[in-house]
């Protein structure tokens, strides 16, 4: 199945019905916007971004980003959200607005969709997990920074979605499928990226589903609740400061590509009024002078 047909399936479908639920929610992003903004201001005008699992855009100022950026490239499965985005927007007819849409990120939606609907086998698991493991090769092309705004967790909450009423959390088909996801993401990133070009990933690694009382937690006490969180592994599990550096250890050509990962502190996404989320980012480099 061809990425431009990835809007037919049942994984498409989910994405574009949780991009309509929050598409309207401008205003609570605002404070994620703004943390999101302080990570990919340019050192100087006129460079490119491209921003992978742009959805509604609602974490991201599009009129600034075309001030500062010379093109502004939007990937996402769901062609509606980008085209409604940029349209809210109003940069709609801005000539350095370029989307790529629909495209799969994972590489596996097909799959992903068939499994909620049939149980995989062991086998089949594996078959896309050697599928996500193949060097990604971006159409879009490369560019001075690359973000990722909290979309790699909405590539892995799928695969969980359709694996855990079958296979327990500590199966090894299914951390292998999740460290796999995790993988591609970061060289989708790096294959976009120019020589000298920066990466940039926000990871929302605590929910309010499981804190409850995560909205109320003082700014100033964020980074010692996220270092409690991740002792009592009550986090996403994988998506850590040291699992994501693990990554980079562990694979030799992000830790011979890229520089390795800077942490920022972290911050508080709010998704409407009934969940939070708590984030951070990190910052790498491509290895290389940029021309």
């Amino acid at each position: 199945m061809d990425d431009d047909d990835a809007s037919s399936n049942r994984f498409a479908i989910d994405q574009a019905w949780q991009n309509r639920t929050t598409e309207k929610q401008w205003g609570f992003y605002d404070s994620h916007r703004r943390a999101l903004e302080q990570l990919i201001v340019p050192a100087r005008r006129g460079g490119r971004i491209c921003i992978l699992g742009a959805g509604n855009c609602n974490d991201l100022d599009l009129s600034w980003l075309t001030e500062v950026y010379r093109e502004v490239h939007l990937v996402d499965l769901d062609a509606t959200a980008l085209d409604r985005a940029v349209h809210r927007q109003k940069v709609d007819a801005n000539s350095a607005i370029h989307c790529h849409a629909p495209f799969d990120l994972t590489g596996i939606a097909p799959q992903v969709a068939a499994w909620a609907q049939s149980p995989p086998t062991e086998a089949e698991i594996g078959d896309a997990t050697r599928k996500l493991l193949e060097q990604p090769h971006p159409k879009w092309g490369c560019f001075d920074l690359v973000l990722s705004p909290c979309v790699l967790t909405q590539t892995m909450n799928p695969v969980r979605d359709a694996l855990k009423q079958h296979y327990p959390p500590g199966h090894a088909a299914r951390l292998a499928i999740r460290a796999a996801l995790r993988l591609r993401h970061l060289r989708i990133i790096s294959a976009s990226l120019a020589p000298g070009g920066c990466g940039v990933l926000a990871i929302d690694l605590i929910s309010s589903e499981k804190f409850p009382d995560l909205p109320r937690v003082a700014p100033d006490r964020l980074d010692d609740f996220m270092r409690r969180f991740i002792a009592d592994r009550r986090h996403y599990s994988g998506l850590e400061p040291a699992g994501i550096t693990a990554v980079w250890r562990g694979n030799e050509d992000l830790h011979a590509g890229l520089s390795a990962p800077r942490f920022s502190p972290p911050w508080l996404w709010h998704l409407g009024l009934r969940k939070s989320f708590l984030v951070y980012g990190l910052t790498f480099r491509k290895q290389g002078i940029s021309g």
